[in-house]
């Protein structure tokens, strides 16, 4: 999973070749076959919760998230801890 649903320290993995600099990620990507190089750096991360409640966000209206397909993991932390129902649509896509 890329998206942090708990805030704190991560390891962050960086890709050593600047061609494959999309592959920089919350998630080792060797652990699933890809036979990359990569260097390892500490990050802080936090909830999209967190980041509203710190920042006195009530709402949001539109929220651009590039998480490779985890966009609905990043939000559903978000309702789950609201006492609404998200109101506005959620769209993703993919591209090919």
């Amino acid at each position: 999973m890329n998206a942090p649903t708990v805030s704190g320290p991560k390891a962050f993995y960086v890709n050593t070749d600047p061609s494959l600099s999309g592959h920089d990620s919350l998630f080792d990507m060797r652990t699933i076959g890809y036979d990359e190089s990569t260097v390892t750096t500490r990050v802080t991360c936090t909830t999209i919760d967190e980041f509203c409640e710190a920042k006195k966000i009530s709402s949001i209206d539109l929220l651009k998230l590039d998480v490779e397909g985890h966009e609905y993991t990043c939000c559903r932390a978000r309702w789950a801890c609201s006492n609404e129902e998200p109101s506005h649509e959620f769209s993703s896509s993919l591209a090919t």
